[in-house]
């Protein structure tokens, strides 16, 4: 998200004093909010809504490193709070968090991911899709844990993937059909793939 939005969003949350923010994502209908910044920082607040919005810092997810985090996701039916760090598109390392009523704890995933340049949830179908360099990784949420269970070669590096049939977005064409069917964006341009198995087609940007 552009600085100047974070800028404005410090401006009129009262209570927020995290520096140098790079990405935010809330939980609880918007009750909990997550920061990460620059420095790698991970820090939660309470929103409060009552008469103005006003924030109340919460905790320290994540202390800082120097290793910017680029990316947050909330998965609230997991209670997971997922982040990436790092500061290219494929040398990140995806972190995983389990959101307490109070306490945040930092969970083993159980799957070595080689390099991380996002990540993108279908709560449906269950299954966790990680870019990295020059491939897509797809892995099941069982037990608490990832479980690999497919990972596709591709042709250049990714920046950036989504699920698009998981019936949020209503998008549906013959190669988006059902909830494992994600989006993979490059640089020019992006190719839908059926990450549970199938086929996939290919568009331009």
């Amino acid at each position: 998200m552009p600085r100047t939005v974070f800028q404005t969003v410090q401006k009129n949350l009262e209570g927020v004093h995290t520096p140098r923010i790079t990405c935010a994502c809330t939980s609880d209908q918007g009750s909990r909010l997550f920061l990460g910044n620059q420095q790698g920082a991970l820090v939660a607040y309470e929103v409060q809504t009552a008469h103005r919005v006003q924030c109340e810092h919460l905790g320290v997810v994540r202390e800082a490193d120097r290793t910017p985090i680029s990316q947050l996701e909330v998965v609230q039916a997991w209670r997971v709070l997922f982040a990436v760090t790092g500061g290219s598109h494929s040398d990140g390392t995806l972190l995983a968090f389990e959101m307490g009523d109070a306490t945040y704890t930092h969970m083993h995933l159980g799957l070595e991911v080689r390099g991380c340049g996002g990540v993108a949830v279908s709560e449906p179908g269950r299954l966790v899709a990680i870019v990295g360099k020059r491939r897509l990784t797809v892995a099941k949420w069982e037990n608490r844990r990832l479980e690999a269970f497919r990972e596709i070669a591709l042709e250049e590096s990714p920046r950036a993937c989504a699920f698009i049939g998981d019936g949020a977005s209503g998008f549906v064409t013959p190669a988006v059909n059902s909830a494992s069917s994600v989006c993979v964006a490059f640089r020019k341009k992006y190719l839908l793939i059926d990450a549970g198995g199938g086929g996939g087609g290919g568009g331009g940007g």
